[in-house]
C-alpha cells in the first residue's frame, strides 16, 4: 500500500541565483515596468532571496524547538514577490496622489496670486471711474430736484387712482361676502346629496331594479332621477325605471357626475311633485336604494334652487372683480 498507493512530494531548496533570476523576472513583470534602476531592481531580487533562505534556517530552529515541521515552496517565494510589487503600487500611487494634491494647490495659489494682481489693476481704474461719477451725479441731483416737482403731481393723481380701486375691491369684496353667504344655506344640501351618492353600490341599484311591483314611492323617486339625469318627457313607469337601471354602475356613475348647477325650470317642475312628500326615514322601509336616492333627489333640488337665486349674484361679483382688476393694473401703470 506504501508503494502503490502513496504520491511523494519531494522539494528541494532552490539555489540563491536561481531565486535572484526568478524574483528579476516576476517583478519586471508584475511591476509593469514601476522599477525603472537595474541596480536597484538587483538589490530588490537579492534581498527578496535573502529572506526567502532566511526562512530554511527558521524552518530548521522550528523543528528542532517544536519537533513540527513547516514546508517553505517556491510558491511561497512568488507570494513574496507578489506581496512586495502589490505594496509598492499601492505605495506609489499614494504619493503620486498627494504630488497632484501638491501641483493643484501650487496651480491655485498661482491663479489667486494673478488675480489679486488683477484685481489691484481693476481697484486703480474705479477708483478713477468713482470721481468721474461724482461729477455726473452732482448734475443728476439738479435734474432729479426739477423731476421732483413734477412727481409731485403724478403723485397725487396716482393716490386719486388708488383711492378709486380701493373703492371698487370693497364693493367687489362685499358682493362676494354676500355670495359666499347664500351660498353657505346650499352647501350642506349639496354635502347631503354627495353623502347619499356614497351609499349606493351596485347590489342595492341591482335589488332595486329586480322589484317586480314595487311601491308606488319608489316608482316615483326613480321616475325624478329619470327626469334630472335624462330629461324625460313625462313620467317613466316602472319598465322604464327598469331600463334606466339596467347597468347599475352606469346609473351611479350618471347620478355622482350629475351638474346640480344648471336644471332646467321644466325638469324641476317635473321632478317636485313626485318627491312632494317623500323622505329617507320614510322610504327606508321599502327599499334602503330608494331611500338613498330619495336624499339625493330632495337635496339636489333644494341644492338648485338656492343656487339659481345666488347666481346672478356670483355674475356681479365676477363683473365686478374683473372691473377691480382693471383698475389695479391703471393703478400700477400710475
Amino acid at each position: 500500500a506504501l508503494i502503490s498507493c502513496m504520491v511523494l512530494d519531494v522539494f528541494h531548496p532552490w539555489p540563491r541565483d536561481a531565486l535572484v533570476g526568478v524574483a528579476q523576472r516576476f517583478m519586471v513583470v508584475l511591476s509593469q515596468n514601476n522599477i525603472q534602476d537595474e541596480e536597484t531592481l538587483a538589490s530588490i531580487a537579492h534581498h527578496s532571496a535573502e529572506v526567502h533562505v532566511s526562512v530554511y534556517q527558521a524552518n530548521r530552529r522550528y523543528l528542532e524547538e517544536e519537533r513540527r515541521y513547516n514546508s517553505t515552496t517556491p510558491k511561497s517565494f512568488l507570494e513574496l514577490i507578489n506581496f512586495y510589487v502589490q505594496m509598492l503600487t499601492e505605495k506609489q500611487a499614494s504619493v503620486d496622489f498627494n504630488v497632484s494634491r501638491l501641483e493643484r494647490g501650487l496651480a491655485i495659489m498661482h491663479d489667486v496670486q494673478e488675480g489679486v494682481a488683477d484685481l489691484k489693476r481693476d481697484l486703480q481704474i474705479t477708483l478713477q471711474q468713482v470721481d468721474e461719477k461724482k461729477i455726473s451725479t452732482e448734475e443728476l441731483i439738479k435734474q432729479v430736484t426739477v423731476a421732483q416737482a413734477a412727481a409731485t403731481v403724478e403723485r397725487e393723481a396716482a393716490r386719486q387712482e388708488q383711492s378709486k380701486c380701493e373703492a371698487l375691491a370693497a364693493e367687489a369684496q362685499r358682493m362676494k361676502t354676500e355670495a359666499d353667504n347664500e351660498l353657505q344655506e346650499a352647501l350642506p344640501a349639496m354635502e347631503k346629496a354627495k353623502a347619499a351618492v356614497d351609499c349606493l353600490d351596485k347590489a342595492s341599484i341591482t335589488e332595486l331594479k329586480t322589484f317586480g311591483k314595487p311601491a308606488q314611492e319608489c316608482i316615483d323617486v326613480v321616475a325624478a332621477c329619470g327626469f334630472l339625469l335624462k330629461h324625460e318627457k313625462r313620467k317613466l313607469d316602472w319598465k322604464g325605471c327598469q331600463l334606466m337601471m339596467k347597468s347599475p354602475q352606469q346609473f351611479i356613475d350618471d347620478v355622482k357626475s350629475f351638474d346640480a348647477d344648471n336644471i332646467p325650470e321644466q325638469v324641476l317642475m317635473n321632478t317636485e311633485p313626485l318627491i312632494g312628500q317623500l323622505n329617507f326615514e320614510s322610504m327606508k322601509s321599502k327599499s334602503l336604494a330608494a331611500a338613498h336616492l330619495t336624499n339625493w333627489v330632495v337635496n339636489i333640488v333644494t341644492y338648485n334652487k338656492i343656487y339659481t337665486k345666488v347666481a346672478p349674484l356670483i355674475e356681479k361679483v365676477r363683473v365686478a372683480q374683473e372691473t377691480t382688476e382693471s383698475a389695479k393694473l391703471q393703478l400700477r401703470e400710475a
